[in-house]
């Protein structure tokens, strides 16, 4: 995906996302059932964040494991077997994420989804949202139908056309301007970029992040990949090494060494 490498290793950031073997299509709707889900209750302030605990937390959302998918996207990003998928249409399904490209200056839509259980490796596939379409929440499970087409609008070139939303399962509704909790982990660190070198568009931006602590004031991903970090200000009491943390905050713009201006930290027992 040449425009997200080249955004991040002008970051001097590693984008390497593992292979997975193929296999079965698995669409997974998980029972979350003794897990803690987090609602929100951000606000503004630049104080010193409360840290509470749960016993389990999750984001609530259904997942989609697939290693066909995963191996598609590889097939069409990385061995450029452009001809097997150029103006062919295709259902994809998984979880809703928005990119917030604040070098278009606009949104863009994908659904994305992991290529195993393992979590080590993903996929998202970027579409044109249908005109006069309810934007689904953020996190929703969706279904669409869509030609596969080559744009210079495109982030990497190739997007869905023509789309069709077959169906919606509902998230919760949450009012983060961005909420890395609804993303895969190239989507997260695509938005960090965006949000570290075009800070003047993401000025006092609510944030929703969950991750493992790898140090009293760094976040970084649940998988332990190393494929995002988040440097964050201090919090009331110094939080653990490898704890799984839900964050809410607020975007330091002012540099990248503290992104984050935490509100509430939740941490799982």
């Amino acid at each position: 995906m040449k425009k997200i490498s080249v955004l991040i290793l002008s970051l001097s950031l590693v984008f390497s996302l593992a292979s997975c073997s193929q296999g079965e299509d698995h669409n997974h709707d998980h029972d979350h059932s003794g897990e803690t889900t987090v609602a929100s209750s951000h606000g503004h302030s630049h104080g010193v964040a409360p840290v509470t605990t749960a016993d389990s937390l999750s984001t609530g959302m259904t997942e989609e494991f697939s290693a066909d998918e995963d191996a598609a996207y590889h097939e069409l990003f990385y061995d450029k077997n452009t001809e097997k998928y150029e103006n062919k249409e295709f259902t994809k399904k998984g979880t809703f994420a928005i990119l917030r490209d604040a070098y278009a200056g606009h949104d863009r839509y994908y659904v994305w989804g992991y290529g195993d259980e393992k979590k080590d490796c993903c996929y998202q596939w970027e579409f044109v949202m249908p005109e006069g379409a309810d934007v689904p929440e953020r996190g929703s499970y969706i279904e669409i139908k869509g030609t596969m087409k080559h744009s210079d609008n495109a982030l990497d070139k190739y997007w869905l056309e023509n789309v069709e939303i077959v169906s919606v399962t509902p998230f919760e509704k949450t009012d983060y301007d961005i909420d890395f909790t609804t993303m895969s982990p190239t989507l997260i660190r695509v938005q960090m970029i965006n949000m570290f070198q075009k800070a003047e568009s993401f000025v006092h931006n609510s944030i929703r992040v969950i991750g493992k602590t790898t140090s009293e004031n760094t976040l970084s991903d649940l998988q332990g990949e190393g494929s995002w970090s988040v440097h964050f200000a201090a919090a009331e009491k110094a939080l653990e090494a490898e704890k799984t943390v839900l964050m809410e905050g607020i975007f330091n713009e002012s540099g990248a060494d503290t992104m984050l201006y935490p509100t509430s930290i939740v941490v799982e027992k």
